[in-house]
C-alpha cells in the first residue's frame, strides 16, 4: 500500500508540473497587457515608456517565459506566489479570504446531493420499470442536461424576483452580529447557489447508483441473501449498497472538479465571495500571479479527491494491494 501511495504522488507532482507549465504559457499568450490594464488600458496617455518598462522589468514580464516559469515554480514550492498585480497584496492572503466561502458551497453542495441522490437511486432501484422510476429517469435527464448558469438565472427568477423568498444575491452583510441570526442569514443566501450546484449532481448521482444496484441485484450474493429469507428491500440495504460504494467514490472523486469548475459561473451570477468569482476577475485584468495561484489550487484539490478516491479504495479490497505490491 505504501508503494501505491507513493507513485499516487509522483503522478500528482508531475501532472501539477504540466497544468502549471500549461496555463502559465496559456495566460501569457491570451491578448492583453497586464501593464497597460494596470495604468489604465490600451492607448493610456498617463504613463511614459520609460515607466511602462520600469514596470514590466519589476513584474518580471520582459524575461522570456521559461525563465519566468522556473522562477515561479521556484516560489511556488516554497508557497510564496507574489503579490497580486491589481490588489498589490500577498496572493496567498488573497486566496485565503475567499477559499472558504467557495469550500462552504463545495462540501454543502456535495453532502446535499449524497443525502437526496443516494437513497433517490436506491428507491429507483427497488422499484425499477415502475411510474415513479420513469419519472424520475426523465427529470433526471433533463435537469442534467441543462446549463449551469440557466438553472441559475431560472432560480433567481422564480425563487428571488417573483416570489421574493430568497436574497437576490450577495453574502450576508458584515454588520450582522455572530450568532444563530447571521447562521440563519448565511443558510438563506446559499440556498439558490447550493441548489444550483447540486442539482446536476444529485440527478446524477441518483441514475449512477440505480444502474449499480441494478447491477447488483443478478449477482451471486444477492441471490443467496434472498434465497436465506431476505426481503429485495433488506437485500438492497446492505448487500447491494455494500457493494455500490467503490464506484461511488470514485463518482464523488470526479464530482470534485466538476463543482469547482461550476463555482466560477456560480459564484459571478450570484455574487457569492469565493474563488470562483476571485478568478475571473483575475483573468480578465490579467493577474497572473492569482491565475496560476488559483489555477494550482485547484488542481490539488481534484487531484486530492482522487489519491483519497484511490486510498478508500486500497482499503476497501485487500487485492488491490496485493496487485499494487506485485
Amino acid at each position: 500500500m505504501a508503494s501505491a501511495v507513493l507513485r499516487r504522488l509522483v503522478h500528482s507532482a508531475i501532472s501539477l508540473a504540466g497544468i502549471s507549465f500549461v496555463v502559465f504559457v496559456l495566460i501569457r499568450a491570451a491578448p492583453g497587457d497586464p501593464v497597460l490594464l494596470h495604468v489604465g488600458g490600451v492607448g493610456s496617455r498617463g504613463a511614459s515608456p520609460e515607466l511602462l518598462a520600469a514596470m514590466r522589468e519589476e513584474l518580471r514580464l520582459d524575461e522570456p517565459v521559461a525563465v519566468q516559469y522556473l522562477a515561479w515554480l521556484g516560489d511556488a514550492v516554497r508557497l510564496d506566489f507574489g503579490d497580486s498585480f491589481t490588489e498589490r497584496k500577498p496572493v496567498a492572503q488573497l486566496v485565503g479570504e475567499k477559499l472558504p466561502g467557495t469550500l462552504l458551497l463545495l462540501f454543502v453542495s456535495l453532502a446535499l446531493a449524497l443525502a437526496i441522490g443516494l437513497p433517490l437511486g436506491m428507491l429507483n432501484a427497488r422499484f425499477a420499470g415502475g411510474s415513479g422510476d420513469v419519472a424520475s429517469g426523465f427529470a433526471a435527464t433533463a435537469i442534467y442536461s441543462i446549463p449551469t448558469f440557466w438553472l441559475a438565472l431560472l432560480l433567481l427568477q422564480v425563487f428571488a424576483i417573483r416570489f421574493n423568498l430568497l436574497p437576490l444575491f450577495g453574502m450576508p452583510s458584515e454588520d450582522l452580529p455572530r450568532g444563530l441570526g447571521r447562521m440563519v442569514e448565511l443558510a438563506r443566501h446559499m440556498v439558490l447557489p447550493v441548489v444550483t450546484l447540486a442539482a446536476g449532481q444529485i440527478a446524477f448521482l441518483s441514475r449512477f447508483v440505480r444502474a449499480s444496484m441494478l447491477d447488483a441485484r443478478g449477482r451471486d450474493y444477492m441471490r443467496t441473501a434472498r434465497a436465506k429469507g431476505l426481503s429485495e428491500w433488506a437485500a438492497i440495504r446492505r448487500h447491494g449498497l455494500r457493494n455500490t460504494i467503490p464506484p461511488l467514490v470514485s463518482m464523488l472523486s470526479v464530482a470534485v472538479p466538476v463543482l469547482l469548475s461550476a463555482c466560477v459561473v456560480v459564484e459571478r451570477i450570484f455574487r457569492w465571495e469565493g474563488i470562483g468569482s476571485l478568478f475571473v476577475e483575475a483573468v480578465v485584468s490579467r493577474d497572473y500571479p492569482v491565475v496560476m495561484a488559483l489555477t494550482l489550487l485547484t488542481a490539488v484539490l481534484s487531484l486530492a479527491a482522487g489519491s483519497i478516491a484511490d486510498l478508500v479504495h486500497l482499503t476497501i479490497d485487500p487485492r488491490l494491494r496485493t496487485e499494487g505490491d506485485a
